[in-house]
């Protein structure tokens, strides 16, 4: 903070807790929606959709003013990861930023992804700054389960099991059994 920022100097004290106010709320509704230069230069989260539909789940992410060169797409499973780097705003010689909120520098978003999909089938659009991801859904993998069925004899042991094969074969006038 300069001492033009301090209370009691050149600004009026109205004035300060209204800039200091603004700068709150500007911070505060960064850290809440996820955008912005909350915790310093370069970690910048760019905002997304994600929208399942029946085929496929598609993401759209903001990327203003990024070429589609310097975007990287990639999936792991079910973890969709976007990275790149928002342009930097150069200010001309005699420019002064009074306000600055839009995104800069390096952005990475790990996505997970709210169904089972196919890593390989996956298309990526850049139009408009916004970045266009769709991704396959897997088919759902169905397979019949066969039923064993024992045969006649097999069940036959299974029922009488080995305490009855053991009475069988005592010699009832022994006296054992």
């Amino acid at each position: 903070m300069s001492a033009a920022d301090q209370p009691g100097t050149s600004y009026p004290l109205g004035q300060y807790l209204e800039n200091l106010r603004h700068e709150l709320d500007r911070w505060l509704e960064s850290a809440r929606s996820g955008k912005g230069q909350v915790f310093g230069e370069g970690s910048g989260a760019a905002a997304v959709d994600i929208v399942e539909r029946p085929e496929d789940v598609l993401i759209r992410v903001d990327v203003p003013g990024v070429p589609h060169d310097a975007i990287e797409v990639s999936i792991t499973g079910n973890m969709l990861s976007v990275k790149g780097s928002y342009p930097e705003t150069v200010l001309g010689e005699g420019e002064r930023a009074h306000l600055s909120e839009r995104p800069r520098g390096p952005f990475n978003r790990s996505i997970p992804l709210p169904a089972s999909v196919e890593g390989e089938n996956v298309q990526a659009e850049l139009h408009g700054g916004i970045l266009t991801i769709t991704v396959a859904k897997n088919a759902p993998k169905s397979r019949t389960v066969p039923i064993s069925v024992p045969s006649k004899q097999d069940s036959d042991a299974v029922a009488s099991g080995p305490a009855a094969a053991g009475a069988a074969t005592a010699d009832p006038t022994s006296g054992e059994g």
